[in-house]
């Protein structure tokens, strides 16, 4: 059965699903939110020394290629990236990375990771109750197509959503030590979402 006609059929159940699920991702982060804001600023507090540490190194770097690496400049975007691909590993991480004004430039980007323990969790107890859900409702289901909704499930209801703790957590990105020692320009934007995609949400510091 094609995922299309699945989702037609569980349609109901998902979204009930879906709605249990955005509550319960609520009362996961309330219980412990400054923790989960400090994960993720450590995460962003590394990510600025890097940028800080790759701005100091000589600009006569060479990559294997023998191709000119230069240092990265002013920060001017932060780009946190919702990895579709996360879902697929089940990794369930997202890529943050710093660019001077040449966005997209490999060369000078800087990354780190962060993952919301809280949310991997609860995607954890719905892979499961989607699994009884298809072969429950499903004549002869395939072990795929369980897999393929819990994808679908994953990525909408989390991935593609951003994490409470970073959407509080870019307020107090200004009072790193390490953002005000970096050197960057008078607006640094941050975007979520896909990279190479129109950002799901934009901001300005």
């Amino acid at each position: 059965m094609r995922e299309k006609e699945i989702l037609e059929l569980l349609s109901n159940e998902l979204a009930d699903r879906m709605s249990e699920s955005k509550e319960k991702i609520q009362e996961e982060y309330n219980k412990d939110k400054e923790k989960y804001i400090s994960d993720f600023l450590n995460s962003m507090d590394s990510l600025l020394k890097k940028s800080k540490l790759k701005q100091e190194k000589n600009s006569t770097v060479y990559s294997e290629s023998m191709e000119k690496i230069e240092n990265l400049g002013e920060i001017k975007y932060i780009w946190i990236n919702c990895m579709r691909v996360s879902v697929e590993t089940e990794s369930y991480k997202y890529v943050i990375k710093a660019y001077d004004s040449s966005l997209y430039n490999d060369k000078n980007e800087v990354e780190e990771i962060y993952v919301s323990e809280y949310q991997r969790t609860l995607i954890e107890k719905d892979k499961k109750y989607i699994e009884k859900l298809v072969m429950e409702k499903v004549i002869r289901a395939k072990q795929y197509e369980v897999r393929d909704l819990q994808k679908w499930y994953e990525w909408n209801t989390y991935m593609k959503q951003m994490p409470r703790e970073i959407k509080e957590g870019i307020e107090k990105i200004k009072e790193l030590k390490s953002y005000k020692e970096v050197k960057k320009e008078r607006k640094v934007k941050i975007y979520y979402g896909e990279m190479l995609e129109i950002p799901e949400r934009e901001y300005e510091l």
